[in-house]
């Protein structure tokens, strides 16, 4: 497990970046735009806390994408790029993570995450917490391992089954450390 505080800095532009992308979009977040605000919020959180873990590891990401997408130009591809990877950033907040345990949402169904299609040994994914302006990492491993460790399944909540699916820690925090903390080439 990887904790990362994240700047001031970032922290704002994550904050500006989730109001603008509810701003952007009147009808999707009418329900709860609060919800959907603090959503958005830990998601590019998390992503921040990936760019900087990989940067203090020599390398060189991409830097998290702050771009406001209409929804109908959102795309479900990686969240950064590094050489040949593509790093999928997931992100959980403490709130949720006591409610349900550590794990992550993917899309499934119509509008499914492209990892359910296609994926290959350049695909990483980076499971992620927030709590606060701390995000802890517990995962950085190939996507094809998530699979082979059978720790994609069905969501705790009921009502999201048609559409989600969830990667669970707990059936991959056993497997060796070279799964869970996939070697960088």
């Amino acid at each position: 497990m990887v904790k990362l505080e994240i700047p001031k800095p970032w922290i704002t532009q994550c904050r500006k970046f989730a109001e603008a992308s509810v701003d952007s979009s009147q009808s999707t977040w009418r329900v709860n735009r609060e919800k959907a605000i603090t959503d958005i919020f830990t998601g590019k959180m998390g992503e921040v806390g990936a760019f900087i873990h990989l940067c203090e590891l020599g390398q060189l990401p991409t830097p998290p994408d702050f771009t406001v997408y209409t929804a109908r130009n959102k795309s479900f591809d990686a969240d950064l790029f590094m050489g040949n990877y593509r790093v999928h950033c997931k992100t959980q907040s403490a709130e949720s993570m006591e409610k349900y345990g550590v794990s992550w949402i993917l899309q499934y169904g119509k509008r499914c995450d492209p990892l359910f299609k296609r994926r290959d040994s350049d695909d990483l994914f980076m499971g992620m917490a927030l709590d606060g302006n701390e995000v802890t990492i517990f995962l950085r491993t190939l996507v094809n391992d998530l699979f082979e460790c059978e720790a994609i399944g069905m969501p705790a909540i009921k009502w999201l089954e048609a559409t989600k699916r969830a990667v669970y820690y707990d059936k991959i925090k056993e497997a060796p450390t070279k799964i869970k903390w996939a070697p960088i080439k």
